[in-house]
């Protein structure tokens, strides 16, 4: 049997949810060593990057909620640094797609009318994110122009977004909502995947989250959740982009295992 000899891929590395303040520090330790391993081509951000409280349309359920009130400091800073790290450890692109709560500035500012959006130009989160850096892009969250709804292409077949559902088989609906086309998703803070085979073309499309990367009990849920610590990873032909192969990679205990068997700890 010839075997074909491989012609190379490039790595795409995905971030989820990390929530700054709330983040869990050592998970983001772990996902900050694995990227400067891997040394990614790309690095695609699915957003909630910030928990943007200050401007939450939702009531502080505890003291400690109402004390992170510090935006600049507690939420802008960290993940700038956290921004700083992914774009010296990725070769060519970084992509952030907005997450509902990034968005949450901006609802703040239209509730609070014209006042409020001169404010808003100098603290939103694309402003402060996005300042300085080159081989960047920004996907807002609310899309103007058609088709209507914002995503990050991957590949020709699969694309990346925040979430479109919240839903226990939030993968499932993202699969359907898809139509043929794969995506990798946050929002949920949790790790699931659903796939489906065209039988007549016999291509495959998924739909996969990847986890989160912040603290798996805050203080606003009193019930257990199936939240996971992981980021992903997407191997993407070099011969043909059609071609992926994806990973959702759980950090367990501070630790992950990356696909070649290596271990990396957050300690």
């Amino acid at each position: 049997m010839k075997i074909k000899k491989a012609s190379g891929h490039h790595l795409v590395f995905v971030i989820p949810d990390t929530h700054f303040p709330n983040e869990n520090r050592q998970a983001v330790a772990v996902t900050k060593r694995a990227l400067a391993k891997l040394k990614p081509s790309r690095t695609v951000v699915l957003g909630d990057m910030l928990d943007c409280g200050t401007f939450s349309p939702h009531i502080a359920k505890s003291l400690k909620e109402l004390r992170q009130s510090n935006f600049l400091e507690e939420e802008i800073q960290p993940a700038n640094e956290l921004l700083n790290f992914v774009q010296k450890h990725t070769k060519d692109e970084t992509a952030f797609i907005e997450g509902n709560h990034e968005n949450f500035c901006e609802r703040w500012a239209i509730t609070h009318g014209e006042g409020a959006k001169s404010v808003y130009d100098a603290i939103s989160p694309k402003y402060q994110l996005s300042k300085g850096r080159s081989h960047w892009k920004w996907v807002p969250y609310i899309k103007q122009a058609d088709p209507g709804f914002s995503y990050y292409e991957i590949t020709k077949n699969l694309v990346a977004v925040h979430g479109w559902s919240y839903a226990k088989n939030a993968a499932h609906v993202h699969l359907e909502r898809a139509k043929g086309y794969s995506v990798v998703f946050g929002h949920t803070h949790r790790q699931q995947s659903e796939a489906s085979r065209n039988p007549f073309t016999k291509e495959r499309s998924v739909a996969f989250s990847v986890g989160c990367l912040s603290e798996l009990q805050p203080t606003y849920m009193h019930s257990p959740n199936d939240w996971i610590h992981g980021f992903g990873l997407i191997y993407i032909s070099r011969s043909n982009v059609q071609e992926f192969t994806e990973y959702s990679l759980t950090i367990n205990n501070g630790r992950v295992i990356l696909p070649d068997g290596s271990e990396i700890n957050g300690d």
